[in-house]
């Protein structure tokens, strides 16, 4: 029931964006992030779907779909569009933005199809500007491998990485959500790209002032997005305190996380067994929990000296 009342609003939402918009049949392709990392997404899932129904993992198929409906679509994809198809951002192509909205919500529809049939065919007869008569009829989407850009897929994981991370830290800090925070950004190489989405990391994380550094500030929390630190200052001494008690539950759970991965890597059946790319992973997982874990550390040393503490 409440995934039924997700697509129901998510829909409203996206007729009342297209409604917007206008016709969006002439435009051409976006270069939005955004829409090229739901596009990728949304092959790689048809793909994924398609193969499942035709092995008769059905289970798996409905657990995909889930996923990537609520999580990827709903919770990220159509808050990152709202500001350009309610015309708030300046050099945003609104058309070619509603084009992606369009045919994106169509093939989600048809995915859905097989697995709520009732609700996806009423709604697709809400669609503006719908293809075919019925949804029955409405090709089903397969994604083709090739299709998939994994260049913007690991862009776009960047952007709600750092749009995470600011989210957990105002969490832990207790911030109230109609409170801004300031934000200071070690972006280790991708400053280009953050510098280009600055707009949305503010309005999704409730930033006043994005800011970039090389050093790390004094009093501030700290998260880190693999290589990307994210500091938002604080001056409170009671806050700091909150945020030195954040980061020992964070290097707990690290420590905890390395342990379980250096272990499967011990593991001779794992290392014999599992395939040369899911190894590879594995360590590449492994220096990061290291690094991340390196990274705590030293901040949890500058809060103690900070506090006086050590």
């Amino acid at each position: 029931r409440n995934f039924v009342n997700k697509i129901w609003n998510a829909s409203r939402l996206t007729f009342a964006l297209l409604d917007n918009v206008g016709s969006a049949a002439e435009a051409g392709p976006s270069s939005f992030l955004p829409d090229k990392w739901i596009r990728s997404r949304c092959r790689k899932v048809a793909r994924e779907v398609a193969e499942a129904i035709d092995t008769y993992r059905y289970s798996d198929a409905a657990h995909l779909l889930y996923n990537f409906v609520w999580h990827e679509f709903c919770d990220w994809y159509l808050e990152l569009v709202k500001p350009v198809l309610y015309g708030k951002v300046v050099d945003g192509d609104r058309a070619a933005t509603g084009k992606v909205l369009r045919s994106t919500f169509s093939d989600i529809l048809a995915l859905l199809h097989p697995f709520m049939p009732f609700v996806t065919e009423e709604l697709y007869q809400r669609m503006p500007s719908r293809s075919h008569e019925s949804i029955m009829i409405a090709p089903f989407p397969r994604g083709d491998e090739g299709e998939a850009d994994e260049e913007s897929e690991r862009r776009m994981d960047v952007i709600m990485g750092v749009i995470d991370v600011i989210r957990n830290i105002r969490g832990e800090m207790a911030v109230a959500p109609n409170v801004k925070v300031d934000v200071l950004v070690r972006a280790n190489g991708e400053r280009d790209l953050i510098e280009s989405y600055a707009y949305f990391i503010k309005e999704l994380a409730r930033v006043e002032v994005l800011a970039f550094t090389d050093t790390k500030p004094e009093r501030a929390a700290m998260g880190i997005y693999k290589e990307i630190e994210i500091f938002v200052p604080i001056k409170d001494p009671e806050v700091i305190v909150r945020e030195l008690a954040r980061v020992e539950k964070e290097l707990t759970k690290m420590e905890a996380e390395i342990a379980r991965s250096g272990k499967k890597l011990q593991n001779r059946d794992f290392r014999e067994k599992a395939p040369a790319e899911v190894i590879r992973k594995e360590e590449a997982t492994y220096d990061e929990l290291l690094s991340k874990r390196e990274k705590l550390m030293a901040n949890r040393s500058r809060l103690e000296a900070i506090l006086g503490t050590k």
